[in-house]
């Protein structure tokens, strides 16, 4: 969110930013009023209608609106007149955990006629009332005509995400598919020679990142190096089964994680669940570096098409072993001036602007194709 402000003001678009914390939900009577308020808050819509007659933007562009804000929010700023968009981050819209995963596994239960598996598996944070209240939240937007109608574009990440939300009940026609980009210029690339850090891995140590089964295979591959940044609620199994030529650093800075990634041989990317589109990943491709990654979710339609000969399903044990023989064996030059052309041709914040103001556009086409017909 914070770049796309950016992004826009520095294109001289006025730009007005408000954000509201969840950071206050803290005794459980806030946690009770949240939740009773959560399909549609009288508050917020009063708060959002005000400040959209006190502006009159032309758009209101919503990124989480999940607890506080709710789907009043986007009604409000339609009844204001404004156009709506709304970027979809993850699958909360479809799913109570927002990750489309339960134990371990994907999980597109809830996409069906019925919500109620959700409850059933207490999806949110393990609680029944929990879930039910994220169900009633998810059911006052996409099961609402209202709600619907009052959004111009929803912008999925990717078009794997795009099908995703289609087959939850999203409008095709309303879905606009925008990346995540980077804001700087990357710099050049670092050479092979100096490439000196071996694998990488760097983000959350948490089951739907892959990372236990990624130490586990990389325990028996004990010629390549590893290093392993971020940290998380498995931080404690990885440093008590990594191997020796396993290194964990930890959350590092980052400009610190961004110089090592800059010089590793190439980024491991086994996540287990569908992904949104993750910064990781683009900066891995600003770098030049390869990636090795999952072939479940997303991966596949963000790397350059020469990444698909090694990529591995992270469900099974000997798939990443596979993957490292079959891209040690191949031009790593190639490959690394293939990253760096994807990210060129994708992911730059010139292209996402443009990218922007076209869905911009449209919503305000669709908002005034809209008020013709009322």
């Amino acid at each position: 969110m914070r770049h796309e402000h950016n992004l826009l003001h520095d294109a001289g678009h006025e730009v007005v930013l408000d954000q509201i914390s969840n950071d206050d939900i803290t005794s459980p009577f806030d946690r009770v009023r949240t939740a009773y308020a959560i399909s549609g808050s009288q508050a917020q819509y009063q708060r959002v209608l005000q400040m959209c007659r006190t502006l009159r933007p032309d758009i209101v562009h919503i990124h989480n609106f999940f607890p506080r804000l709710t789907p009043a929010a986007h009604v409000a700023a339609a009844r204001s007149g404004a156009a709506v968009v709304q970027s979809l981050h993850n699958y909360r819209l479809l799913c109570a955990s927002a990750l489309l995963m339960r134990g371990g596994k994907i999980c597109e239960e809830c996409l069906g006629p019925s919500r109620l598996p959700a409850i059933r598996h207490k999806c949110y944070r393990g609680s029944y009332l929990g879930s039910l209240a994220v169900n009633r939240m998810i059911g006052a937007a996409t099961d609402n005509p209202e709600w619907i109608r009052s959004v111009d574009r929803f912008i999925a990440l990717t078009e794997f995400g795009k099908t995703l939300f289609v087959k939850g009940g999203l409008p095709e026609e309303n879905l606009f598919v925008k990346p995540n980009f980077l804001p700087h210029c990357p710099v050049p690339t670092v050479p092979k020679d100096a490439r000196d850090m071996g694998y990488v891995f760097i983000g959350r140590l948490s089951q739907e990142k892959g990372i236990a089964r990624l130490i586990a295979a990389w325990n028996k591959m004990p010629h390549h190096p590893l290093n392993i940044i971020g940290n998380g609620p498995e931080a404690e199994w990885c440093a008590a089964h990594a191997a020796p030529h396993i290194r964990l650093h930890g959350a590092l800075p980052y400009a610190q994680t961004q110089e090592i990634l800059g010089r590793a041989r190439a980024l491991l990317f086994p996540s287990k669940w569908y992904e949104g589109c993750p910064m990781i990943l683009l900066e891995a491709l600003a770098k030049g570096t390869p990636v090795l990654a999952s072939n479940i979710g997303v991966a596949g339609e963000l790397l350059p098409q020469e990444f698909a000969t090694f990529s591995f399903n992270p469900l099974k044990g000997e798939a990443l072993a596979n993957a490292v023989l079959q891209f040690e064996a191949m031009d790593w030059s190639r490959l690394s001036h293939a990253a760096r052309a994807q990210f060129d041709a994708r992911f730059t914040a010139a292209q996402n602007l443009e990218l922007m103001m076209h869905c911009y556009e449209a919503a305000l086409a669709c908002k005034q194709a809209k008020a013709a017909h009322s």
